[in-house]
């Protein structure tokens, strides 16, 4: 016997980007934490500050270029989680 169960859910886009702004920001910046402990700092430091802004801007490119599929895997499991928590959810999961 099948069933159908229909509900609605609300969703928060400018909440969910901002949660995945959030996630991808720490994350980035522990890889970038990482990433700067393996430079060279000896000649790094001796380059203009706008091409340590550069060195760090292209990390971050290839950062997210690389991993790009994990932190949006990592930022909708975080939202299910929390969407999980919510009373409206709740709510809608008790009907079923």
């Amino acid at each position: 016997m099948e069933h159908i169960v229909q509900f609605a859910v609300n969703i928060d886009d400018e909440r969910i980007q901002s949660i995945m702004e959030q996630s991808a920001a720490k994350q980035i910046t522990e890889e970038i934490k990482q990433a700067a402990h393996g430079l060279s700092w000896g000649t790094t430091l001796n380059k203009e500050p706008e091409n340590i802004k550069a060195i760090f801007k292209e990390e971050v490119a290839n950062y997210v270029k690389e991993n790009g599929d994990t932190i949006i895997k990592m930022v909708v499991e975080e939202v299910a989680r929390n969407m999980m928590k919510t009373k409206k959810f709740k709510e809608a999961t008790e009907e079923l």
